[in-house]
């Protein structure tokens, strides 16, 4: 159980976005708080009324949003944040967290957040294994000095997406497993 946890899901323009609201309604399920941050290519794949339905809170989604109650969203969020989970993590995400690019609610919350992040990639296997991303990857995983992961979404059901974990033994595995027997969260 999630109990007193606060987990921040953030939601990015992937096929795999739909596969998202399962994920928001079992961590809800698993009694923690969700909050969900969503590009806005992700609100082309799923509506953002799905998750404010199932997590109870504003989907949020603009960084300059002013319907909701005063505060500065993106730092009160990373304040409250036991983890982040950017699932599914498309390239340009990866991109911009690598690279210290913070310029949409997702960004400029994963930036603030000192807590336990977990990035699932989820794109075309050719984008997967394009060396850009591979460096985006790496410099993501060193930026966060092993304390976070990059879990592919395979790992989660998506079929057809990037990630080979036969090819990675150990490095990855099941998502929810990870997350719930880090002590440190």
């Amino acid at each position: 159980m999630l109990t007193g946890k606060t987990v921040l899901l953030g939601v990015t323009g992937s096929i795999a976005a739909y596969k998202m609201a399962n994920v928001a309604s079992m961590l809800v399920k698993m009694h923690a708080e969700v909050h969900v941050l969503m590009t806005q290519n992700a609100t082309q794949f799923i509506n953002p009324i799905t998750f404010e339905t199932l997590v109870g809170h504003k989907c949020l989604i603009d960084t300059f949003d002013r319907n909701f109650q005063y505060s500065v969203e993106h730092v009160a969020l990373a304040k409250k944040a036991d983890i982040v989970l950017v699932a599914p993590a498309s390239a340009n995400v990866i991109g911009k967290i690598a690279n210290g690019i913070a310029d949409d609610m997702l960004t400029t919350t994963v930036m603030a957040c000192p807590c336990k992040k977990l990035i699932a990639p989820a794109m075309n296997t050719r984008m997967f294994e394009n060396p850009i991303l591979q460096d985006n990857l790496e410099l993501t995983e060193a930026i966060l000095a092993g304390r976070d992961a990059a879990i592919p979404m395979q790992m989660m059901g998506v079929p057809g997406f990037a990630g080979r974990p036969q090819e990675h033994p150990g490095k990855y595995g099941n998502i929810f497993y990870a997350a719930a027997q880090d002590a440190k969260w």
